[in-house]
């Protein structure tokens, strides 16, 4: 499973676990893949400095560069690439934007919707989720 984290979620899992650390533990293994960009990576660091966070940061026994330094180890820095949305029929429908791996470098272009990273892609899934029985 591939996946790009908020950064809330990742601030969270660092100084209070849960649920949000056992996708960083994931991360660890195979199964999971975690990304990232450089702007997330910034947008971590600037979080990780604010004063609400220094109680929990000096409870967890670790500095914001240890974390952020752990995280963009777990992590695959990514290149966002800007795409365009699909004209859709229904206006009040969001477009779902599907993620690439096309082997473009790392740029530092701004966040968009879908990502570019040097690994190979896995199996396509379906867009379309599968139908469930309400019987």
């Amino acid at each position: 499973m591939r996946i790009v984290a908020d950064t809330n979620v990742i601030v969270s899992a660092f100084l209070w676990g849960g649920v949000p650390r056992q996708l960083l533990n994931a991360a660890e293994g195979p199964r999971v893949e975690l990304f990232t960009s450089r702007a997330l990576i910034a947008e971590l660091e600037d979080v990780l400095s604010r004063g609400k966070f220094a109680v929990q940061l000096s409870e967890s026994r670790f500095t914001s560069a240890y974390l952020l330094a752990r995280y963009t180890q777990l992590a695959t820095l990514i290149a966002p690439v800007e795409v365009t949305a699909p004209e859709l029929r229904d206006p009040t429908m969001q477009p779902s934007l599907p993620v690439r791996s096309p082997s473009k470098p790392i740029s530092s272009s701004p966040a968009t919707s879908t990502c570019e990273t040097s690994r190979p892609t896995g199996t396509s899934r379906s867009s379309t989720p599968p139908r469930r029985s309400l019987g």
